[in-house]
């Protein structure tokens, strides 16, 4: 759970803030027909949603902003393509010593010899954005297949990212065996559902389904002309009928 913490340190943001001493102190297990279940102190849902939030809104905020999702997107391709020699270990010994500075290193070296996507790296030069998309929106998806298509058509070079992330890993149902809260009942010690306890859980506990077109920058210039020549706003048929979007 630090990892929030952490990120929202080094971003400089203050989504990420939580009391995680008070929530890990509230934590617990109880035995329920031969299983193990995490239990949080009824105490402790309000540390517990506050979490959940800063969950929320750091990958809203922070990990899947469009350029962290594009910057992302290098680091994968200098990889898959071999511009740096990167091996995940497989024990857990090798693994611990791997270090944030090897990856770094590995890039700069990389940079110097290959004008590739080690160098877009290492000198922070961001890919362009055109267009970002909810799935669960019925327009935002025709718009993205309206642009995808005449970008294929024009042969001008994209790529697209797709992000899909649950605010909570916890079954949603009442019968399932997710987190229970710990409370006390008349003298004697009670555990229900978390969802049972904590409305907020029920209602962020939704995913988060984004996609998103972008271009290198060398490639901006003429996917800009063809963004115009679409004309603004975009205009899309729904069921609903004619719809208009902004970029």
């Amino acid at each position: 759970m630090d990892y929030l913490l952490r990120d929202a340190h080094f971003t400089g943001v203050t989504y990420g803030t939580y009391d995680i001493d008070h929530l890990i102190g509230n934590l617990g297990v109880t035995e329920s027909g031969g299983t193990l279940l995490p239990t949080v102190d009824s105490t402790a849902v309000r540390a517990f949603e506050d979490f959940l939030l800063a969950r929320y809104h750091m990958f809203l905020q922070v990990y899947l902003h469009k350029t962290t999702l594009g910057f992302d997107r290098f680091l994968e391709r200098a990889v898959s393509d071999g511009e740096i020699d990167l091996t995940i270990p497989t024990d857990a010994i090798s693994f611990a010593r791997l270090r944030d500075s090897t990856v770094i290193e590995a890039l700069y070296s990389a940079a110097e010899r290959i004008d590739g996507w080690s160098r877009r790296l290492v000198t922070r030069i961001p890919a362009r954005s055109l267009f970002r998309a909810s799935n669960s929106n019925e327009e935002d998806r025709a718009i993205m297949s309206r642009l995808v298509g005449v970008l294929e058509r024009r042969g001008v070079p994209f790529f697209r990212i797709d992000s899909r992330q649950y605010l909570s890993s916890y079954s949603s149902s009442l019968g399932g065996s997710g987190l229970l809260v710990r409370r006390k009942m008349f003298g004697r010690i009670a555990f229900e559902p978390m969802e049972r306890y904590s409305e907020l859980l029920n209602k962020y506990n939704e995913v988060i389904d984004l996609s998103g077109i972008y271009v290198l920058r060398e490639h901006a210039l003429i996917a800009q002309r063809v963004m115009d020549e679409l004309g603004w706003p975009i205009k899309v048929d729904t069921v609903g009928g004619k719809q208009s979007r902004f970029f």
